[in-house]
C-alpha cells in the first residue's frame, strides 16, 4: 500500500481529455492503491505543454524516461 497521493494520470480541459505522457512509468498512476483509503490527485498535475511533472516519481526497477 502506498504511502502517496496517487494519480489517474488523466485531466479533462473542456471536451478534451489528456492523458500523460509518462503514466506507465510513474508509480503514482501505477502502483496498487490501499483498499481502505487513498488520496488521489483531483485532476493529473503533468503540465501538459512541457510534457514534465513536478510529482513524477519513477517506478523502481524500470529505466527512466527522460524529464523535459
Amino acid at each position: 500500500m502506498p504511502d502517496i497521493t496517487m494519480c489517474s494520470g488523466e485531466r479533462e480541459v473542456g471536451d478534451d481529455l489528456f492523458v500523460c505522457p509518462r503514466k506507465a512509468d510513474c508509480y503514482r498512476c501505477t502502483a496498487k492503491p490501499s483498499e481502505h483509503r487513498q488520496a488521489y490527485f483531483t485532476e493529473a498535475p503533468f503540465h501538459r505543454e512541457s510534457g514534465s511533472c513536478q510529482y513524477f516519481l519513477p517506478v523502481y526497477g524500470k529505466a527512466r524516461s527522460k524529464e523535459k
